[in-house]
């Protein structure tokens, strides 16, 4: 069944209508995206707490501040490709977000422009996001997927939180653009004329905006298969230009990426971040892997744990299949599941939906072999919402309901799209002030010192010092100090006995236990003599700082040569 939801043609339309749809659409993308983020940031935000946050802000101020792309959290398993500690090379992260942060951070680096700079790219996706509706639809639909957006309480949260997604979410929504006006001007009869040039240009800037969504965001890679497919589906008899162009701005554009990648760490597509392969399974629980000094190829991670790694799998689709519905506005999902047994007549549109959803499928499926992110997933919303936007009105439009009816299910929809934001906004609190002591062992020790820490995130970003995410196990605790000696080590009351964790530090647990009960009397039982010679409970600090380590049941060793003088 073929459905006309092409632009409106408006004979009637005089100037008074026409000033309405702009006063709304106004409002819809300027002001009510402004009065939604206040709302949340005011309400919600007092600092970022996602760890993937908190590694890109670290990362943007050493890029920012001269450094290069180096980071201050140190992986153990980053060893096993650099042991330069010191000037440690980024292995896990793409460029494009923290370079966009270091920008912004230029001056002052804080949480508040981390927060800034996703809410930026939240408001920056409704004019892409508004002009492919447009053009797909009209501008109905173009202000109700406006709405379901803005209020869609998933991406919201994303928009506060510092993290990458609404930025991979403006390029993604922009590339459809782009393949949009590729689709039209490829649509045309066996003896019309195509503009070679045009095709080329269009599929050019879909390739650069496909690169620069991957260099945001590494999974969004593997949606490359139907990216292809649609550029040799709508492209026709032009295929073969329309291929050859996107690939060739694909490689331009994220090719030096990949060549650094390959040279760093031998993956050049994933980086480190391809020995998540083996890690949240039973072999390797949580990110455990990470704190590991002993790696293997992303072939070998496969190999010896298998069946793992699928477990893992289903574990992943199945945490999927709770969320992706709530991000896409829960209702208008089942409008747009329903509608994929429709056919929209507007050139490139059914093409754009084929794409997008099988995109986020095959994201889906393949990103659970590494670590569930949510955030990849929530990159296609914008453009999910907008075709089930689409045939919500076109099923109303369908019904030839009288005026009153069409107004009351339209006034219906707006209630329901807005009430679980309402209902968010009265029930967010904000995240207490951290009360962690980075910022107080940075004042301690010396400006180049290596510490080693549970909280290593924390003390890259808020104590801006090298940080050594807490080694597994003895033996890779030394071959770390053997490769550059360890200054200090900082515990906090996650390695305590009991305290549960989403990360394992029963080697430490013990080491924790003894100093912090019995102090410099105390006796290595968890670690053998000798990994921990010379370190010593730091007690010469000011009582103040004295209370703030007992409240936090903080444990801070030293060698004493680390401490600033």
């Amino acid at each position: 069944m073929d459905i006309d939801t092409g632009i409106d043609v408006h004979s009637d339309d005089n100037f008074n209508v026409r000033a309405k749809r702009i006063a709304i659409t106004i409002i819809l993308a300027f002001v009510l995206p402004a009065l939604v983020l206040g709302v949340v940031y005011k309400k919600q935000f007092q600092r970022i707490t996602d760890p993937t946050a908190m590694d890109m802000a670290q990362l943007a101020r050493n890029l920012g501040g001269g450094k290069g792309f180096t980071t201050y959290f140190i992986r153990p398993l980053q060893i096993t490709k650099s042991k330069d500690i010191a000037r440690m090379p980024d292995m896990v992260n793409p460029p494009l977000y923290p370079s966009f942060l270091a920008v912004v951070m230029a001056k002052s680096p804080s949480d508040k422009k981390v927060a800034a700079a996703s809410m930026f790219f939240f408001w920056l996706t409704i004019l892409p996001l508004f002009a492919l509706t447009r053009r797909l639809f009209n501008v109905r639909v173009a202000q109700l997927t406006i709405l379901a957006y803005v209020f869609s309480v998933m991406m919201i949260r994303m928009a506060v939180t510092g993290l990458p997604v609404t930025m991979a979410a403006f390029l993604f929504t922009t590339m459809c653009l782009a393949m949009y006006h590729l689709a039209q001007e490829t649509a045309v009869d066996e003896d019309t004329p195509i503009s070679t040039s045009k095709v080329a240009r269009f599929s050019a800037f879909s390739g650069a905006l496909y690169a620069l969504c991957y260099l945001t965001d590494y999974n969004l890679l593997l949606a490359l298969l139907p990216v292809l497919l649609f550029i040799w589906y709508v492209a026709g008899r032009v295929r073969k230009l329309a291929m050859t162009w996107f690939l060739i701005a694909l490689v331009v554009v994220a090719g030096p990426w990949w060549f650094r990648n390959l040279r760093v760490t031998g993956n050049p597509f994933f980086g480190l971040k391809a020995s998540e392969i083996a890690m949240g399974t039973t072999k390797h629980p949580g990110l455990s892997l990470y704190r590991d000094t002993n790696g293997s190829s992303m072939l070998g991670y496969i190999q010896d744990d298998k069946s793992g790694i699928l477990k893992k799998l289903v574990v992943a689709l199945d945490v999927a299949y709770q969320v992706v519905p709530v991000w896409g506005q829960q209702w208008l999902a089942a409008f747009f599941v329903v509608g994929l047994f429709y056919s929209f007549k507007r050139p490139g549109a059914n093409a754009i939906r084929g794409m997008t959803f099988a995109s986020l499928l095959l994201v889906t499926i393949l990103s659970g072999v590494f670590t569930v992110q949510i955030g990849s997933l929530a990159v296609f919303a914008p453009v999910l919402i907008a075709f089930a936007a689409a045939y919500f009105v076109r099923m109303l439009t369908d019904a030839n309901a009288n005026r009153v009816v069409t107004n009351a299910v339209s006034a219906l929809a707006v209630g329901i799209i807005i009430l679980p934001f309402i209902i968010f906004a009265g029930t967010a609190r904000s995240i207490p002030p951290r009360v962690g002591l980075e910022a107080e062992v940075a004042q301690v020790v010396g400006n180049n010192a290596i510490i080693v820490t549970d909280a290593a995130l924390e003390m890259a970003w808020y104590g801006g010092k090298r940080a050594i995410w807490l080694p597994l196990t003895e033996k890779d605790f030394i071959a770390l100090d053997e490769i550059r000696p360890v200054q200090a080590i900082y515990l906090t009351r996650q390695v305590a006995p009991g305290v549960r964790s989403e990360h394992d530090y029963s080697t430490w647990s013990n080491v924790y236990w003894t100093f912090y009960t019995r102090g410099s009397r105390a006796r290595f039982e968890a670690i053998e003599a000798g990994s921990l010679e010379g370190f010593q409970l730091y007690r010469d600090m000011p009582m103040e700082q004295k209370i703030a380590f007992l409240r936090s049941y903080a444990v801070l060793l030293m060698r004493p040569d680390a401490v600033k003088r």
